[in-house]
């Protein structure tokens, strides 16, 4: 595997294409998805290629609707994508640009419930230094969106302060807080997982959603106080540390990069980190 430098954030285009194939958490559908390089300034493009009508552009908050327990896109022709958060925050936090995302079914493969797949299969397939992260990602003013805000921060700087609470005793309160680069992406963010509580999973389930859950593709705390995991905790807050996994790959659908700033996100979901991006993008490039 080649080594990259990845503290400091660079615009990196894949070398091959990559492929993934899984369950969708939601949908228990076999899906595909495949990801490719394109020319210098494509930006980071969506299509879904089972059906007529796919073609989704270049990724930007507008695509978002109301979703089930995760990101939904949706075209102008009304086709739909779920669940792209975690690949777009994989993209994201490694600075890839200038690819097309060719997603074969209505979502995007859980995988493990983390970022961390396709993180790896990306390294694997090798990465080009197009240049230094260009200035004029920055956006001037301050953006609040009830409990979560922007700041700006100069150029190269993305800080993020995350602040969680569910009721559960491996849980409780949670904060993480700190600069990302795609070193700490990598370290710290990437395999923090998808999660649900047991108690909240049977009405979930009876409502559509979570078809595809195990305990291969997630996180369940039990109504006992325990992790059902075998393997227990990637991290002790891993909850938390999947929250800014999922802040990342919904911040990314600002052209598949993460604004420069500082973001503190106070339980944040995925409506309102849209609600967010949807302000910063709306003000005027520094």
């Amino acid at each position: 595997m080649e080594k990259y430098d990845l503290s400091a954030w660079y615009d990196m285009t894949l070398k091959s294409e990559v492929f993934f194939e899984g369950i969708g958490l939601h949908t228990g559908e076999m899906c595909s998805v495949k990801v490719y390089p394109l020319e210098k300034g494509a930006g980071v493009r969506l299509r879904r290629v089972d059906v007529d009508n796919g073609d989704f552009g270049v990724l930007r908050p507008d695509l978002v609707v109301p979703g089930p327990l995760c990101t939904l896109l949706c075209n102008e022709y009304n086709v739909t994508v779920q669940t792209v958060e975690h690949l777009l925050a994989a993209i994201a936090g490694l600075g890839i640009v200038d690819v097309e995302i060719a997603v074969m079914g209505p979502e995007v493969p859980i995988l493990d419930g983390s970022a961390r797949p396709f993180v790896e299969a990306f390294l694997v397939a090798g990465m080009s230094e197009v240049e230094e992260r260009e200035k004029g990602f920055e956006r001037p003013h301050a953006v609040r969106q009830e409990d979560v805000t922007y700041e700006p921060a100069g150029y190269g700087v993305l800080h993020m302060r995350v602040a969680v609470a569910f009721d559960h005793p491996l849980i409780g309160e949670q904060v993480w807080a700190g600069e990302i680069t795609p070193r700490i992406f990598i370290d710290e963010i990437s395999g923090a997982r998808t999660f649900i509580l047991e108690k909240d999973l049977g009405p979930a389930q009876a409502a559509g959603m979570v078809k595809g859950a195990s305990l291969e593709r997630g996180i369940l705390f039990g109504e006992n106080g325990e992790v059902v995991n075998q393997e227990g905790l990637r991290f002790a807050d891993e909850v938390v540390r999947h929250k800014v996994l999922d802040a990342l790959g919904d911040l990314a659908l600002a052209g598949g990069r993460v604004p420069w700033g500082r973001y503190d996100l106070v339980k944040p979901g995925h409506a309102a980190n849209n609600a967010l991006l949807r302000e910063i993008v709306n003000k005027e490039v520094v």
